[in-house]
C-alpha cells in the first residue's frame, strides 16, 4: 500500500458556507479527502474521532468554539497536526494566543489558492514522510508476525541464560514463562548433540557471523 500528497486527509471549519465550499473546491483538485464542520465544536469531535486528520483549516470568529479555542483543544492531546488560521483581520492579542498554541500559519481570507497549496505542501511534507515510515513499519510487524509463527526464537546471555521464547518456541519446548526465568541454553540442547558442535557454534555467536546449516 503506498501513501501520496493526494491521501492526505484535510479538515475545513468554518461557520460561513460559501467560505467552506470556496476551500473545499479548491483543494478538491488536489486532494482526495476533504471534510468539512460548521463550526468549531463540531470540528473538534470530527477530530477526536478521526486519527487520520492530517491538517486543520480554520476561520477565527465561529460560534461555541471559536479557532483560538479549537486549537487550544486540539493541541491538549496533539501537539503536531498542522494548524492553519484563516482570517481577515489579526489583532496582535489574538495573534499572540495562536502562537502560544503552536499555530502552524496564517492567511488572509479571500484565500489564494497558490500560498494555500504552498503552505500545506511545508506543512504536511513531514506528515507524508510519518505516514510513509507507518506503513513500513506495520509492513515489518506483519512480518516478524508471520515468521514468528514459524520459527522457533530464543534469546539469551553469553552465559546461556534465557531471556525469551517466542510463543511457537514455547509450544514446542512446553516451557512457560515461568520456567524461562531459571531456564539455561543447556538445558535446551539434546545430550547426544557433541560439544564440538556447540563450541563452534558459540564461536560464530562470539564473532558476529552469520550461521547456516544445512542438514
Amino acid at each position: 500500500m503506498s501513501f501520496n500528497s493526494r491521501d492526505i486527509v484535510i479538515l475545513i471549519v468554518s461557520n460561513i458556507k460559501e467560505d467552506r465550499d470556496r476551500l473545499h473546491n479548491l483543494l478538491s483538485k488536489y486532494f482526495k479527502n476533504i471534510i468539512e464542520a460548521e463550526n468549531g465544536e463540531i470540528g473538534y469531535e470530527i477530530f477526536k474521532e478521526n486519527k487520520n486528520i492530517d491538517i486543520i483549516i480554520s476561520d477565527i470568529k465561529m460560534p461555541k468554539i471559536n479557532g483560538i479555542d479549537l486549537l487550544k483543544l486540539i493541541r491538549m492531546s496533539n501537539l503536531s497536526v498542522p494548524f492553519i488560521i484563516t482570517t481577515k483581520e489579526l489583532d496582535s492579542k489574538t495573534l499572540l494566543k495562536a502562537i502560544d498554541n503552536n499555530v502552524s500559519s496564517f492567511l488572509t481570507k479571500p484565500v489564494n489558492l497558490s500560498n494555500l497549496l504552498e503552505k500545506i505542501d511545508i506543512l504536511c511534507e513531514q506528515r507524508i514522510i510519518e505516514k510513509k515510515l507507518a506503513l513500513k513499519q506495520e509492513e515489518i510487524e506483519h512480518y516478524i508476525e508471520a515468521v514468528d509463527k514459524v520459527s522457533l526464537i530464543f534469546k539469551m546471555y553469553e552465559n546461556g541464560k534465557i531471556t525469551y521464547m517466542n510463543n511457537s518456541m514455547k509450544e514446542v519446548s512446553k516451557y512457560t514463562d515461568e520456567d524461562i526465568k531459571d531456564l539455561n541454553f543447556k538445558d535446551l540442547i539434546h545430550p547426544d548433540i557433541p560439544n564440538k558442535y556447540l563450541e563452534d557454534t558459540w564461536a560464530e555467536i562470539r564473532d558476529n557471523k552469520i550461521m547456516e546449516r544445512k542438514y
